[in-house]
């Protein structure tokens, strides 16, 4: 299975060449799940076999408050309600560690929110239950007032 998703992403990645891939990070997956870990892992692993065609990997990531914040408490939170059992702490046993790696860098995303916010907007109603769970209420502000809060993104850069 490993190796038909790695020729497959090979194929797409080469062929659309881009200069930087944004991935989640290939410790914690963002919040544990297995395929995120697994898909961010092959990606850094293909990158540093030079299989695939990039300067860097922009893995994007949680700084520790936020992470405390949104995946601990937030997601955690709403998890509890539905029955579910905490994510996070579940990935920081599976995978001994302790949350998600430091971010390398942050970007200013001001500049972008009216476009970042329409991106959002656009997917079906069930993504858009799924992306609330990581960017809390989004959703009820417009894109000035939202990112003119969480006017930054923070990535773990691999080089």
């Amino acid at each position: 299975l490993t190796d038909k998703v790695a020729d497959s992403l090979m194929h797409m990645v080469n062929r659309f060449n881009p200069a930087v891939i944004f991935t989640l990070d290939d410790v914690k997956g963002g919040y544990g799940h297995p395929e995120h870990v697994f898909i961010s892992r092959l990606v850094k692993a293909l990158f540093e076999k030079q299989k695939i065609n990039c300067r860097k990997i922009y893995q994007s990531v949680y700084t520790n408050h936020m992470e405390s914040e949104i995946v601990d408490k937030w997601l955690n939170a709403k998890l509890e309600k539905w029955g579910y059992p905490n994510a996070s702490n579940l990935a920081n046993q599976l995978y001994g560690i302790d949350g998600m790696p430091e971010p390398d860098v942050q970007v200013n995303i001001l500049d972008v929110a009216e476009t970042k916010m329409k991106y959002l907007k656009a997917y079906d109603e069930s993504t858009q239950k799924n992306l609330r769970k990581f960017i809390p209420d989004y959703d009820k502000y417009d894109a000035k007032t939202y990112f003119g809060i969480f006017n930054r993104e923070f990535f773990r850069v691999i080089q």
